[in-house]
């Protein structure tokens, strides 16, 4: 019995399609993703910068990558920070979601920094 081959070739411009519109797509998205990665962590740079200063505040330091990331903007969007400051360490987190092309599909994003906390010695 032969086959009937009508069609084919509309079905396969179909698929090829779709994969021609996903394909710069998935490229917008992972340059989305590499940017906001790194808007947030200069954002935590900026709040550990406050956070660890010798006079400095875990506030001071929460405030200062909030204040970034307002200027900052980009496609980082539902941000947290939180800054914590020990006698000797002092932490910044920053975290937020990628805005998505791609429907349905979540890029979370959190970065932490750490460093010392500087001492004030007569």
């Amino acid at each position: 019995m032969p086959r009937d081959d009508r069609g084919s070739a509309a079905v396969s411009a179909a698929i090829l399609a779709g994969l021609l519109i996903l394909l710069p797509m998935l490229l917008i998205q992972a340059a989305m993703y590499f940017h906001s990665r790194s808007v947030a962590a200069s954002a935590a740079r900026q709040g550990l910068e406050a956070t660890r200063v010798a006079f400095g505040s875990e506030t001071a330091g929460r405030l200062a990558a909030e204040d970034y990331l307002d200027q900052a903007g980009g496609p980082l969007v539902d941000t947290s920070v939180a800054a914590s400051r020990s006698p000797t360490v002092a932490s910044v987190t920053v975290s937020g979601d990628v805005s998505s092309v791609i429907p349905a599909l979540a890029f979370p994003v959190t970065v932490r920094v750490t460093g010392p906390v500087e001492r004030f010695e007569p």
